[in-house]
């Protein structure tokens, strides 16, 4: 059983805020930001509104349910170049994407994206 703990609207504006001033202060503007479905998107369009960046949504369902999430392979040639089958190329593709989670317990669903997307956006199984 998972340890659930509520936020209110408050909260999730605070570590909004705190998201904004951090990237003020690292000088760093995403070409967009991915907001993984569901608990994510809030903030991640939130964040949106709040500075023109695009924004856009990704499924990665690791622990509520056994389907497969997406791999949204544009998003992946866009952070990490194009793949050919034999080698990964970066180049004017290459993109900076913030990713907004809600939930940061195991690093799960970030190691499923970071071990999906380099990979050309291959099936991979899942347990």
């Amino acid at each position: 059983m998972s340890n659930i703990q509520k936020v209110s609207l408050h909260q999730v504006k605070n570590n909004v805020q705190e998201t904004l001033r951090q990237m003020h202060l690292d000088n760093f503007r995403p070409d967009y930001i991915v907001g993984i479905t569901r608990g994510g998107n809030v903030p991640a369009t939130i964040i949106s509104n709040m500075t023109g960046i695009p924004c856009e949504a990704l499924k990665v369902s690791l622990r509520d349910d056994n389907r497969d999430s997406e791999s949204n392979c544009w998003m992946a040639e866009d952070a990490f170049g194009h793949n050919d089958g034999t080698v990964i190329t970066g180049g004017p593709l290459h993109k900076n994407i913030l990713i907004v989670d809600d939930i940061n317990d195991t690093g799960a669903t970030f190691n499923w994206i970071r071990g999906d997307w380099p990979s050309g956006c291959m099936p991979m199984a899942h347990d």
